[in-house]
């Protein structure tokens, strides 16, 4: 975190090199620490949010996604090459929003007891990351437009649970990253359509095809619709979105 907020001054103040000289990487691996252990979705276990380790453990995992997403940017930056200035430059900033959301969170968790590491996560938006590396615009179609974006849908709903047991801090935290992934969402939907326009596709029917090309199983309603059109969301692609979840679900059962 603290490397991001000095390359992020760096940026600002026009010191980074701009020079091609340097190699781009193939693989995508932002180093491995010993902890937190990652293991598979189904196998992170569910601690209930009445228990003092429920509250630890659902914090550790918002904060495992905002470190998720400052190794997202960095990689962003110097993955894709070429682009205009703008394209760095918002992801600079969304690396640096993003390193804040989590020492917030680490913070929190800090209060409870707990540590990042305590608690095992999933590397679901990381492998995401590693399918769509050599496509930006399937890196930003899928793994911020569609993995990402859940924080939309997710993150306003976790707020009233922390305002009953009366964790202020919590939901100020939360109120802050609900706002900032909007813009962060805004970005990647500039960036998407950027392509797009490159390759001469359309951006909405491109969207639907990555959805149904790298997901099992549509993403899960219910899509808070504010934050999704704010955030450069299509009535069409909220509607088809909503549209596969009622029809997954009716083809499960559930509806």
């Amino acid at each position: 975190m603290a490397l991001t907020f000095e390359c992020a001054d760096l940026f600002e103040q026009g010191k980074l090199s701009w020079d091609e000289g340097c190699c781009v990487i193939d693989h995508l691996d932002p180093g491995k620490e010993d902890i937190p252990i990652i293991v598979a979705p189904q196998n992170v276990k569910h601690i209930p949010f009445k228990k003092l380790s429920g509250k630890g453990s659902a914090i550790h995992a918002l904060a495992h996604i905002e470190l998720t997403a400052v190794n997202l940017a960095w990689d962003s930056v110097y993955r894709y090459r070429g682009l205009p200035k703008d394209f760095y430059r918002d992801w600079v900033e969304c690396a640096k929003e993003e390193a804040t959301h989590f020492n917030l969170l680490c913070e929190s968790m800090k209060i409870l007891g707990y540590e990042y590491g305590d608690f095992n996560v999933h590397g679901g938006l990381w492998g995401m990351a590693r399918t769509t590396r050599h496509s930006l615009l399937e890196r930003m179609g899928v793994v911020h437009r569609i993995l990402e974006a859940r924080a939309l849908d997710a993150v306003p709903l976790v707020i009233p649970r922390f305002a009953d047991i009366g964790d202020k801090k919590m939901v100020d935290t939360l109120n802050l990253i609900a706002n900032e992934e909007i813009g962060h969402i805004s970005s990647s939907t500039r960036w998407f359509k950027h392509e797009c326009d490159k390759q001469q596709i359309n951006s909405d029917q491109t969207f639907i095809q990555l959805v149904q090309k790298h997901l099992e199983n549509p993403p899960k309603g219910p899509f808070n619709r504010e934050a999704r059109l704010a955030s450069g969301f299509s009535e069409f692609e909220i509607n088809e979105l909503e549209r596969m979840d009622n029809d997954f679900k009716i083809h499960k059962g559930w509806a």
